[in-house]
């Protein structure tokens, strides 16, 4: 083999390690259904983000309450929730205040999975659990500078037991937290 045929044979194999290199660095194409796969040992991991964005902040579903009810990132950054319950737990968008951005989202967790998003814009984005209704179990997400005065969100009323979140009776608890 002379000096150009190992140049040109070596270059072709280098654009095709290239080539393989960038296929699988930019996350794939999403089209790995919607995340719920099993992992080697058996355990199922819910992941939803669009792109691969920075987790600003991380909330876990514990008891009927998220933990924390709230959280801050910047606009690009994601907030990953994961359920640290047997019972089944949800997050789902809701628009629970005047001041609320109205946004898509639902995801079904079981204990040990986590789902993630990203929100791209400022403003003021509420959840809850619709498992356990939003006077028990809900959240907010402030994007930026935006801000709600406490106790504004209808999860975080002490109202003593009035509302109550439609679970059918029971001790309850203490209704400060949410944990039993």
């Amino acid at each position: 083999m002379n000096r150009r045929e190992l140049l040109a044979s070596a270059s072709g194999a280098g654009l095709l390690a290239v080539a393989g290199c960038t296929q699988s660095s930019d996350g794939g194409d999403g089209s790995g259904g919607d995340g719920d796969g099993e992992d080697e040992d058996g355990t199922t991991e819910t992941t939803r983000t669009t792109e691969s964005a920075t987790v600003g902040a991380a909330v876990s579903l514990r008891g009927t309450a998220f933990d924390p009810r709230r959280v801050s990132v910047e606009p690009g950054e994601a907030v990953e929730w994961t359920s640290e319950e047997s019972v089944a737990h949800d997050v789902t968008a809701g628009q629970l205040t005047d001041d609320g951005e109205s946004w898509d989202y639902s995801e079904s967790l079981s204990e040990g999975e986590s789902t993630t998003y990203t929100f791209e814009s400022e403003g003021i984005y509420e959840y809850y659990c619709t498992v356990h209704g939003v006077t028990s179990m809900c959240g907010a997400v402030f994007v930026g500078d935006a801000s709600l005065p406490e106790g504004a969100l209808p999860c975080e009323s002490d109202s003593g037991g009035s509302g109550g979140d439609g679970d059918g009776g029971g001790s309850g608890g203490d209704g400060d937290d949410g944990y039993y």
